[in-house]
């Protein structure tokens, strides 16, 4: 397994453990991606990630797609400031998704570039004003040279989007029942929340009313913490 896959897996075994079911998973042969194995018999169970969609240079991207994209923009972007000044200490540039940011690159390597050179260069925290928009830069430490590419491609950094966690849950599940159509045993689908999509319990469970498929239980893991959000897990 994947080391996301097995980390949900223990998140489920917690879960299933603080509610005094003992069991284990093994590596399923995919399909599923993992076994879990109780007393009341064994679950096949399938993992899987929601991903956002947001505005990357007028294209929809994922927030993984966006991440790498932001982050390979910002490396660029530091290394060319990195080249024009020398910086007074090392520190963090957070870089957010915006749209068109590609074609803001020139003015946001001038910007930072004018920052490091002038009298508040060695601020513990400031906003640098480019032609379009503000870039927050964050001092890790005093000593040394250096700028840091940090990106923030989730959660409100994105823009509040509950209107897609319906779409994407249920996509989620039809997409699993697909995969896991030849499996006979009872089926965990387990969602790994990687991003920490907008959405409580309540709202997760409303979008997945009536909607889960063949899967006895949909559980939601957010920070290696899993939660039961419908359906009915192993008691025993």
């Amino acid at each position: 397994m994947r080391p996301d896959e097995e980390m949900c897996c223990e998140a489920l075994i917690e879960l299933l453990r603080g509610r005094g079911v003992p069991a284990r998973c093994i590596a399923g042969p995919d399909p599923p991606d993992a076994r879990l194995l109780t007393a009341e018999g064994e679950f096949a169970v399938e993992i899987t990630s929601i991903h956002g969609v947001a505005d990357l240079d007028g294209k929809d991207a994922t927030w993984t797609q966006l991440g790498k994209e932001l982050h390979r923009f910002g490396v660029e972007v530091c290394a060319e400031v990195s080249r024009r000044v020398v910086v007074p200490g090392v520190f963090a540039v957070h870089f957010r998704p915006t749209p068109l940011l590609k074609q803001m690159k020139a003015g946001i390597v001038d910007a930072l570039a004018q920052h490091f050179s002038g009298d508040d260069r060695g601020q513990a925290s400031s906003h640098v004003r480019s032609e379009a928009m503000n870039v927050q830069v964050s001092r890790v430490r005093p000593d040394g040279s250096d700028l840091l590419p940090w990106v923030l491609p989730a959660g409100s950094l994105v823009g509040p989007l509950p209107y897609q966690l319906e779409s994407l849950l249920l996509r989620a599940v039809q997409e699993k029942t697909r995969k896991l159509s030849a499996i006979t045993v009872p089926k965990i689908l387990v969602i790994h929340d990687l991003y920490l999509f907008q959405g409580t319990s309540e709202e997760w469970r409303d979008s997945l009313a009536g909607a889960t498929g063949p899967f006895a239980a949909v559980v939601r893991v957010q920070r290696r913490v899993a939660e039961l959000i419908c359906g009915a897990l192993p008691a025993s």
